[in-house]
């Protein structure tokens, strides 16, 4: 079992990390409202992409000590999985607010400020002990 000494610290890195994915999400959900996209397809473009950028960055700054010898796409496919959850969750709690308020459907870029915030701790915990878990 991995020490907690280090939990605060990778907590605080995943959130900053997690951030920069927000920033990403709601630019492209503003994106696709100003271009006039289906939002539903915006929603899962921004998923996607912010969740993939997520992964780069939090294998690079959040656990950089248990990147070394892994292999970078077993890691993503391990990511993508752990965090599927979460972005499916995300992608279904968005689409039900995206119907049920008038607010998010005018102002899109701020469904992720509601969303992400939901899946960030399950996925924390799945990441560092499946994802990024030392060999």
């Amino acid at each position: 079992m991995r020490s907690i000494k280090n939990l605060g610290p990778q907590i605080l890195s995943y959130g900053i990390v997690g951030s920069f994915g927000l920033m990403t999400h709601s630019l492209i959900m503003k994106s696709g409202q100003w271009l006039q996209i289906d939002l539903n397809l915006t929603l899962a473009a921004a998923i996607v992409i912010s969740t993939s950028q997520n992964f780069v960055f939090n294998r690079i700054y959040t656990f950089r000590a248990v990147t070394d010898g892994h292999s970078f796409w077993i890691q993503y496919f391990k990511y993508w999985s752990a965090t599927g959850f979460g972005a499916l969750l995300s992608f279904f709690l968005g689409s039900i607010l995206l119907k049920q308020s008038s607010f998010l459907e005018a102002h899109p870029q701020w469904i992720g400020f509601v969303c992400i915030p939901v899946a960030i701790l399950f996925n924390f915990a799945l990441n560092r002990s499946w994802t990024f878990a030392q060999k």
